[in-house]
C-alpha cells in the first residue's frame, strides 16, 4: 500500500533525462500561464516538439457550427492540409482513447482520406483525444513521414502532453471568455457614462477602467489618488465622501451621490457604489463603479421646476382674481379724487402717477407672473422714456444708496412692443443693478441702435451696468433658471427667468458678462428688434437668447 497523500510519477517519465525534464517544467509553466489562446497553442506545440520526435504536429479543435474538427495550430504541415476540415461525430467517430496508426496504407479507418494523407506525405500517426472534465475539447495528432511503431513510452508521453494542453487550452478559453465579458461590461459602462475603479487603501492609489478626465475637467494624473480626486469634489460633499469610504465593510455595498466642481465653475453629479474586497494575500482593496448622473439630476430638477411653476401658476391666477376687485376700487377712488378742483397741480400729478402704477400692478396681475400673455397689441414706444419712468419709480431706492446715474442714450429707442412687458423687463434689470451696487457707486444705462450679431436683425440694445461684485462663476449657468436666486430671504428667483421669457416673446434676448477686473461689476444686455416679430419658435431661439 502506498504512503497516504503521495502520488507516484508516471513510469514513462522515468526515462526522461534532466534536460528534457527541465524543458517539460518550463513548458508546463508557460502553458498554464498562457492568457492568450494562440500563445497556449504555440506552447502546446513547443512542448510536443521537445518531448516527441514526430515529423509534424497538429492541434485539432471541435467547432459546433458547422460540426467539424479543424486544425487550430500545426507544425510542419502545409497550408493546404491545414485548410482541410474533417467531419466527425463527437459521439461515435471521435476516439475516446489514444489511437496509434503505424501504417496508414493498411488502416481501414484511414482509407476515406488516404489520398489526402499521401499528398501531405503522412505515413503514420498517433491521435490523442483532448479531454477535460469528461468533455471533448480537441484532438492532438503526431504525424510521421514513415511507418512507425509506437512504444508505450511515446503513447504515455503524448497523453501527458495532451492532458497539459487540454488544461492550458481550457484556461486560455476561460481567459478569453473573461476578456469578452470584461469588454462587454466596459462597453455597457461606457454607454451609461460609467466606469469601474479600484483603490489601494494603503497607498491611496486609484485605478479606473477608463479615462475620466472629462468627468472631472482635469488631467487623469491629478485624480489618480484619493486625495487628488477629493480636491475636485464639492466642499459641501467632501466630508460625506470621506465618511462613506471610512465606513466601507467587506462584502457590504455602500453608495452615494456627490458633486464634482469643474474648472469652468460648472458642476457634475456623480453616483458611486463600492465595497471592500479582501485579496488572496490578505490585503484589502476598495472596488466599485461610478456613473455620471448629471443629466438625470437636471431632468429631476426640470421636473421639480415644472411642478413649482404649475403650482405658482395656480397661485398667481388666484392672486390675480382676488386682488382685481380691490385694485379697481382704488383706481376708482383715485379717479374721483382727481375731480376735486381744490387739488394743487403737484398733487394732481402725483395722483396721475399713482393711477399709472396701479394700472401696471393690474397688468402684472393679469399676466400672472408670465403665465398669461399681455393681451394688448404691440404698439410704438420709446425705450428712453420707459427707462426714465423707471428711474423716477426707483428714485428713493437710488437715493438711499447715494448712487450716481450715467446715461448714454444715443437714440430715443423707438420700437414696437408691449409696453407693460418691456417695462417689467427693464424694471427687473434695473432693480437687480441697484441691489448689487455698493454705497456711492455708479449705474450706467446705455441705449443704442444695433444689428443682431448672428441674425443681422435691426434692433436696439440696452445695457445696464453696475459696480457690484459681479456674478460668481458657479452661478453664471443658472441665473436664468426659475427659482434660482442669490438674494437670500428676499428673492424669488423668477425675475430674470420671466424677463428672458418676455424678451424671447419679442424676438429678442438677454445676456450678461462680468466687467474685467475683480469687483468691477456686471453688465446686462437686452436686445430687442425695433419691429415686433413675435416669440421665437425653435430651440435655436433659446440659444439666441443666451448669446444675444
Amino acid at each position: 500500500m502506498g504512503t497516504s497523500g503521495q502520488r507516484s510519477r508516471p513510469a514513462h517519465l522515468d526515462a526522461l533525462d534532466p534536460e528534457l525534464l527541465a524543458t517539460l517544467v518550463q513548458a508546463s509553466v508557460a502553458l498554464i500561464s498562457s492568457a492568450d489562446l494562440k500563445a497556449a497553442l504555440d506552447h502546446v506545440l513547443d512542448l510536443a516538439v521537445a518531448l516527441l520526435p514526430a515529423d509534424a504536429y497538429g492541434v485539432w479543435r471541435y467547432f459546433a457550427v458547422p460540426e467539424a474538427w479543424k486544425l487550430a495550430a500545426a507544425r510542419n504541415l502545409s497550408a493546404e492540409y491545414m485548410a482541410q476540415a474533417f467531419i466527425f461525430s463527437p459521439a461515435s467517430d471521435m476516439p475516446s482513447a489514444p489511437v496509434a496508426i503505424p501504417d496508414i496504407s493498411i488502416s481501414e479507418e484511414c482509407k476515406p482520406r488516404l489520398e489526402i494523407y499521401r499528398k501531405e506525405g503522412i505515413a503514420a500517426m498517433l491521435r490523442i483525444p483532448m479531454m477535460l472534465y469528461g468533455e471533448d475539447v480537441g484532438l492532438m495528432v503526431f504525424y510521421y513521414r514513415r511507418p512507425h511503431q509506437f512504444s508505450e513510452w511515446e503513447i504515455g508521453t503524448a497523453e501527458h502532453v495532451t492532458r497539459m494542453a487540454a488544461a492550458a487550452l481550457q484556461v486560455a478559453e476561460r481567459n478569453l471568455e473573461q476578456q469578452r465579458l470584461r469588454a462587454e461590461a466596459e462597453l455597457a459602462l461606457s454607454a451609461a457614462n460609467a466606469w469601474s475603479w479600484e483603490i489601494d487603501p494603503q497607498t491611496g492609489a486609484m485605478q479606473r477602467s477608463q479615462d475620466v478626465a472629462w468627468a472631472y475637467g482635469v488631467s487623469s494624473r491629478s485624480i489618480g489618488t484619493v486625495p487628488g480626486a477629493l480636491q475636485n469634489i464639492h466642499p459641501d460633499d467632501r466630508e460625506r465622501v470621506l465618511e462613506a469610504l471610512a465606513h466601507l465593510q467587506p462584502h457590504l455595498d455602500n453608495h452615494m451621490e456627490y458633486r464634482v466642481c469643474l474648472p469652468d465653475g460648472s458642476q457634475r453629479w456623480l453616483w458611486s457604489r463600492g465595497r471592500v474586497m479582501p485579496q488572496t494575500d490578505g490585503s484589502l482593496r476598495i472596488v466599485g463603479v461610478s456613473m455620471d448622473i448629471t443629466e438625470r439630476k437636471r431632468a429631476e430638477e426640470a421636473m421639480r421646476t415644472a411642478e413649482q411653476l404649475a403650482m405658482l401658476g395656480r397661485m398667481a391666477a388666484t392672486v390675480a382674481h382676488e386682488i382685481n376687485n380691490p385694485l379697481e376700487a382704488v383706481t376708482n377712488l383715485i379717479y374721483l379724487a382727481t375731480d376735486d378742483t381744490a387739488l394743487s397741480p403737484q398733487t394732481r400729478e402725483l395722483l396721475s402717477h399713482a393711477e399709472g402704477e396701479l394700472n401696471r400692478v393690474g397688468q402684472i396681475a393679469r399676466q400672472t407672473l408670465g403665465f398669461y400673455r399681455e393681451s394688448t397689441a404691440p404698439a410704438p414706444l420709446r425705450l428712453a422714456e420707459v427707462l426714465e419712468e423707471l428711474l423716477r419709480t426707483f428714485e428713493k431706492k437710488i437715493a438711499s444708496k447715494n448712487l450716481s446715474l450715467e446715461r448714454r442714450y444715443r437714440v430715443p429707442g423707438l420700437m414696437e412692443g408691449r409696453r407693460g412687458e418691456i417695462r417689467q423687463v427693464l424694471g427687473n434689470l434695473l432693480a437687480n443693478a441697484i441691489d448689487a451696487s455698493p454705497q456711492d457707486a455708479t449705474i450706467t444705462l446705455a441705449l443704442h441702435a444695433v444689428r443682431h450679431p448672428k441674425t443681422q436683425v435691426p434692433g436696439l440694445r440696452i445695457l445696464i451696468a453696475d459696480q457690484g461684485a459681479g456674478v460668481p462663476a458657479q452661478h453664471r449657468r443658472r441665473i436664468f433658471e426659475p427659482f434660482f436666486t442669490t438674494k437670500q430671504h428676499v428673492g424669488t428667483g423668477l425675475g430674470l427667468w420671466v424677463s428672458r421669457q418676455i424678451a424671447a416673446g419679442h424676438g429678442g434676448g438677454i445676456s450678461f458678462r462680468n466687467l474685467p477686473g475683480k469687483g468691477r461689476g456686471a453688465v446686462f444686455s437686452l436686445f430687442l428688434p425695433d419691429r415686433f416679430v413675435g416669440p421665437l419658435r425653435s430651440t435655436t431661439g433659446d440659444r439666441q437668447v443666451a448669446a444675444s
